[in-house]
């Protein structure tokens, strides 16, 4: 029986050990989540423009001043699609810069994790994605980088802008989801940028099943001694 004390021992370390990573990745892509970028326009001016995005890449928020929409739908879409480049770019490479001690996550965050290939053909493509109602339309390429954002016809008039940037926002996280679809089925595997922090899960996951295989067969070799010791 105390042979197998070390070999249970094993186990134990091996399982806590795989479960402060899983906490460490964990607690780092919700850190990636709270951190926020704000890109702007005409600051402090009436009619300035701003979108804010999360570190994982999400639309969180887009701001209008009380003139923003005056611009024209044109002129006002072409400022978005820029804005909205700008914050999840600057978001992205804010949450990696805080992730230094999570270089798996670091990587997912700001590596295309995708074949030149790859990366190109996605580039060619176009995905869009639209609010409920289909007040305004946002495309976007393969690789994520939004391309325009159009407006119905009445989606300008009156003083909604609250309801205006919940439309803008649904309708970017709708091509971004839409992108990374996409990237899904042409890579045959995670979104580019996941891939590098999939590599390390299963890495991990690899390095975990050697050594219950080895701790499984010290158990069996135990089990055999104390067999042949009460025969």
């Amino acid at each position: 029986m105390d042979e197998q004390k070390p070999a249970a021992a094993g186990a134990t370390d091996t399982t806590e050990r795989l479960r402060a990573q899983s906490a460490r990745l964990s607690a780092a892509a919700n850190a990636a989540a709270e951190v926020s970028y704000r890109a702007s326009a005409e600051a402090g001016q009436p009619g300035e423009l701003a979108v804010i995005a999360t570190g994982l890449g999400r639309v969180a928020a887009i701001q209008f001043g009380p003139q923003a929409t005056g611009v024209g739908a044109q002129a006002l879409g072409a400022a978005l699609s820029r804005l909205l480049n700008e914050a999840i770019a600057g978001a992205k490479d804010k949450a990696a810069q805080a992730q230094a001690a999570e270089p798996s996550l670091r990587a997912a965050l700001l590596d295309s994790g995708c074949s030149p290939d790859t990366a190109e053909q996605l580039a060619a493509k176009t995905v869009s994605a639209s609010s409920p109602g289909e007040q305004v339309t946002v495309a976007a390429s393969g690789i994520g980088e939004i391309t325009e954002v159009r407006f119905a016809a009445t989606a300008l008039n009156g003083d909604g802008h609250c309801v205006l940037a919940e439309q803008i926002t649904a309708a970017a996280n709708g091509a971004i989801d839409a992108a990374q679809q996409l990237q899904r089925e042409l890579s045959g595997s995670a979104r580019p940028g996941e891939q590098e922090l999939d590599k390390a899960l299963d890495a991990q996951l690899s390095d975990f099943n050697q050594q219950m295989d080895e701790l499984l067969k010290r158990l069996d070799q135990a089990g055999k001694r104390i067999a042949d010791l009460n025969d």
